[in-house]
């Protein structure tokens, strides 16, 4: 090869021009993303409040949590959702903190889950709040149940239910590489309420603060 490009340096010469002009032409068309998406990463935090509705959740629940992120070092972005069940036995906050790229995670969490502690005296007794990394929709269906079993007996569905969780649900979770067990299809007690409009406006009380002080309890 050194050789023949020294005999023919004309040629040798020509090949390498038109190799130069060949990429000096492509590279005009190169597409080039002025704003490209880039993953940052992120924790997310989860909350239930039974017999809530989205409005009171978001008042109590949310807005403090929401808050409590905010004094984490390294947060640049902060996103929630407060919604209902799909039962409609109460509502759910999804708190999605988004972190600088250098951002040490490890810390962050740490950091995190004990400023949610610092304010659970502010929260209602009910709410259990919890800090997980952040799952991207891509992969959401990815993460379902791997294996599921169904219970029949001669129990009512309330006593099954109860067996399921105290006594099943513990024995599950302590097999190695398990990471979640979900209870279903129980039938959880419901209470009905009706408030009198015109005995709260007497006595100043909003229908919210009736709500929160029924969590309370529960």
């Amino acid at each position: 090869m050194i050789d023949l490009s020294i005999r023919r340096p004309v040629a040798t010469a020509a090949i390498y021009i038109g190799l130069v002009t060949l990429g000096m032409y492509s590279f005009r068309y190169i597409p080039v993303g002025l704003l490209p998406d880039v993953d940052y990463p992120r924790l997310t935090v989860e909350a239930s409040w039974s017999g809530a509705s989205p409005e009171a959740l978001e008042a109590f629940v949310t807005a403090p949590l929401e808050g409590a992120a905010q004094q984490v070092g390294g947060v640049r972005k902060i996103t929630s959702a407060s919604r209902a069940n799909r039962r409609g036995t109460g509502s759910t906050a999804s708190i999605d903190v988004e972190f600088d790229r250098d951002t040490r995670m490890d810390f962050a969490r740490l950091d995190l889950s004990e400023r949610i502690n610092a304010i659970r005296q502010e929260l209602p007794a009910t709410v259990r709040p919890f800090v997980q990394p952040y799952t991207p929709p891509e992969f959401a269906e990815e993460d379902q149940p791997f294996l599921s079993y169904q219970m029949h007996g001669s129990f009512t569905a309330a006593r099954l239910a109860e067996i399921a969780t105290e006594e099943i649900e513990p024995a599950f979770s302590a097999v190695d590489g398990v990471s979640d067990v979900l209870v279903r299809g129980a039938r959880e007690r419901e209470v009905s309420v009706e408030l009198d409009r015109s005995r709260l406006d007497a006595f100043g009380i909003a229908p919210v603060d009736v709500q929160r002080r029924i969590g309370d309890l529960t």
